[in-house]
């Protein structure tokens, strides 16, 4: 073998071993990116964070959608507390208002029978959930049983 082959064979090595490494460089990187992606994504999907009850002064800030999934998240329970907290202050500041509203469809659609029945105890001004309670008088009515408009009175 010739000197000129053997450069060219050696170079033709180093190359393809160059190409190899980073090939190989890649592939390492991309398994652990992929294992840390699953291993950091799984859990967020299945675990719920219990939500603490937001602040009225909190809420009026928001609007619309982003009002709407804050108060998505937070059970009938802390609802509850939302409203009777909106029902306490202005009743003429209108995002106060809006707030209240917004929780009050969330809890008819939730139990609608159980708001009904909490609604009539007297908890909020009835001007304020009329549509609420429109929403959890629909949602009965579609239920086609007479058991869930019967349960009006027991909640």
């Amino acid at each position: 073998m010739d000197m000129k082959s053997r450069r060219a064979k050696s170079l033709i090595g180093a190359v393809v071993g160059f190409l190899l490494g980073i090939v190989g460089v890649y592939l390492f990187d991309f398994q652990v990116e992929s294992a840390t992606h699953l291993a950091t994504s799984a859990p967020l999907a299945t675990v719920r964070v219990h939500e603490d009850i937001p602040d009225v002064s909190d809420l009026v800030k928001l609007s619309g959608s982003a009002l709407l999934d804050r108060l998505e998240v937070v059970d009938s329970a802390q609802l509850k507390r939302v409203i009777q907290n909106c029902a306490v202050g202005d009743l003429f500041d209108p995002h106060r208002v809006a707030v209240m509203r917004y929780a009050l469809e969330l809890l008819a659609a939730r139990k609608p029978a159980q708001f009904l029945h909490w609604i009539d105890g007297g908890q909020v001004p009835t001007t304020i959930a009329t549509l609420a309670i429109e929403t959890a008088a629909t949602i009965l009515a579609r239920s086609k049983s007479i058991d869930s408009i019967l349960s009006i009175s027991g909640a």
